[in-house]
């Protein structure tokens, strides 16, 4: 909604250690979370079939890319195919847990949309924006999320592939843009993950299973004895299971819809992005 010098995650503009590690641990967190949700797990664990369309694939999940969607700071960027909302975002200030319209002053009179050429990434060893997909938890798909890993290209500003639109905030035109939106509500539907991120920001107590996970993916040099001594330091500490998780009353409930109509439902509405054209192929 403003034109900043430069465009970078949160987590690559305060990238010290405990910072860093705090949100990597929620992020691995998250994961083991959402892997022992009965639904997600029978989604990821084994394939999924849509009968009336004769067709057979398993569902990939870009977990890092949730995450940085429900607010978890890491070294992706949001982005989305959506123009409906990409001009939401760009005419909105986030506070206090809200979404407000811009009112154009001194300090916030033009905005910018970013937008994305697409050549050949892979084929250059680029990083290529994930798609979120339709998830079980439906806000990624009403945003129409794709996530960009961050890590290499540094400040999206300097990638030559990237173009720069910027426009005069109006408010007319803003009121407009935010009343055709719903003022937010259509992308926004109720959604357990959100609570459950919230929590999980709160707490500074991870698994052991997080943990490992964490020292795997970012602390291969260390043991699991000297990651404990790391979080000690941060004010972190080890326990069996995540501290937090969905309510069982949430789950049993969510259960009942999913097995009278919720599978049908989803199944049905699925939008997929196809990797590879074998049957059995991976879907985003």
């Amino acid at each position: 909604s403003k034109d900043y010098k430069e465009c970078k995650p949160s987590i690559l503009r305060k990238s010290d250690e405990k910072t860093l590690l705090l949100s990597r641990l929620q992020t691995e967190e998250l994961e083991c979370i959402l892997r022992n949700h009965p639904i997600i797990g029978e989604l990821i664990n084994r394939p999924v079939v849509i009968e009336k369309f004769g067709v057979q694939f398993w569902l990939k999940v870009q977990f890092e890319g949730l995450a940085q969607h429900y607010g978890i700071a890491t070294p992706f960027l949001d982005m989305t195919n959506n123009k409906w909302v990409a001009a939401f975002f760009a005419i909105t200030n986030y506070k206090d847990g809200r979404y407000n319209l811009v009112k154009p002053s001194k300090d916030q009179t033009c905005g910018c949309f970013y937008r994305w050429e697409q050549p050949n990434y892979r084929e250059k060893g680029l990083d290529v924006p994930q798609p979120l997909g339709m998830q079980y938890f439906n806000r990624p798909g009403c945003q129409s999320a794709f996530a960009l890993d961050m890590t290499r290209l540094g400040d999206l500003n300097n990638c030559a592939e990237v173009e720069r639109i910027y426009f005069r905030h109006d408010n007319e035109a803003n009121q407009l843009v935010y009343d055709l939106c719903q003022q937010g509500r259509m992308f926004f539907p109720e959604d357990g993950m959100e609570e459950l991120v919230g929590k999980l920001k709160c707490v500074k107590s991870f698994s052991e299973e997080a943990v490992e996970r964490c020292r795997v993916k970012h602390y291969g040099d260390k043991t699991f004895e000297e990651m404990r001594e790391m979080m000690a330091i941060s004010e972190m500490d080890i326990i069996d299971k995540p501290a937090v998780g969905f309510e069982k009353e949430q789950i049993e409930k969510e259960l009942e819809d999913w097995n009278r109509e919720g599978r049908e439902r989803y199944l049905t509405e699925l939008i997929t992005t196809m990797v590879g054209k074998e049957e059995g192929g991976y879907v985003e």
